[in-house]
């Protein structure tokens, strides 16, 4: 049976968040996830000469990119549960949420 799937992307720079909302993917069946340690822009505009002095240090934070496959089905409750954990996403800085849907999708990743 083939099941539609989303995939979803949850751009995090909010460290106390991370473990939080990794654990929503840990508690889906059916769901395949990863996890890419990121950087913002300003960490690369700070290495070319011509932004080197208009970024400071602290432009260099901390980001994280969950990557998920989800049934298509699940990808409200998925947001519920994310909204819950950081509260309304719109009006938080530090967590983005992306869902978009696709053409093909087959195989999955353990846990």
């Amino acid at each position: 049976e083939h099941k539609e799937r989303v995939l979803l992307h949850i751009f995090v720079q909010i460290r106390d968040k991370f473990e939080d909302l990794l654990q929503i993917f840990s508690e889906i069946d059916d769901c395949s996830a990863s996890v890419v340690e990121a950087a913002d822009v300003g960490y690369y505009l700070n290495a070319l000469p011509l932004f080197a002095g208009f970024l400071s240090d602290e432009r260099k934070g901390y980001n994280r990119l969950i990557i998920a496959v989800v049934t298509k089905g699940l990808a409200n409750e998925v947001i519920r549960r994310i909204t819950t954990t950081v509260g309304d996403v719109d009006a938080t800085t530090g967590v983005m949420v992306t869902v978009q849907e696709m053409a093909y999708c087959a195989g999955s990743l353990n846990l």
